[in-house]
């Protein structure tokens, strides 16, 4: 019961980490990818146990399609303290109680190379880190995080500073 409680909190409290990690705006409550930016989608699958990621609907699975280049970003966060023994769910106890991070990066071709299994409501895609060609990995302690990058990814593209045109209208709004 804990998990079902947690789940929606977990998701946007990685969202907002990852987004503010790669330099992304999250997109929580809209429809298509978790991050964007003016290069590139990503959609996030977290969890606590390897292998046990799930995209769902052909919508998710169709994200290659959009007009920008889509990555799958797949995570495993640590908690200092086992979520059965939460007392409390908020974003802040979350973040505060993550130990650390993985993060594994695929081109979308990636997701589109996995078999479809069509379900009784939906369709379903189940990515598994065993098929992934993990080409470089960086650690990130004071972000207590690892990125691994697999074949067809970039690392300097997920680093690179935002082009001026991005940051001139963020900084326009202010």
């Amino acid at each position: 019961m804990q998990s079902r409680k947690a789940n929606p909190l977990m998701a946007a409290v990685n969202a907002i980490w990852a987004g503010n990690f790669f330099n992304m705006n999250v997109r929580l409550g809209q429809n298509g990818p978790d991050l964007e930016n003016i290069n590139m989608y990503a959609e996030l699958k977290f969890g606590e146990r390897d292998e046990n990621w799930t995209l769902v609907g052909k919508e998710q699975i169709e994200y290659g399609r959009l007009i920008k280049p889509c990555y799958l970003i797949l995570g495993l966060h640590f908690f200092y303290t086992p979520l059965k023994r939460f007392r409390t769910f908020s974003l802040p106890i979350f973040e505060r109680n993550v130990h650390s991070r993985a993060l594994w990066i695929a081109p979308w071709n990636y997701v589109e190379s996995l078999p479809v299994k069509k379900g009784e409501h939906n369709y379903y895609v189940y990515p598994r880190l065993s098929d992934l060609n993990i080409i470089s990995s960086h650690n990130f302690p004071k972000k207590r995080a690892v990125v691994y990058f697999t074949e067809g990814t970039d690392p300097i593209q997920w680093f690179a500073p935002q082009p001026l045109q991005e940051a001139e209208q963020r900084y326009a709004k202010v």
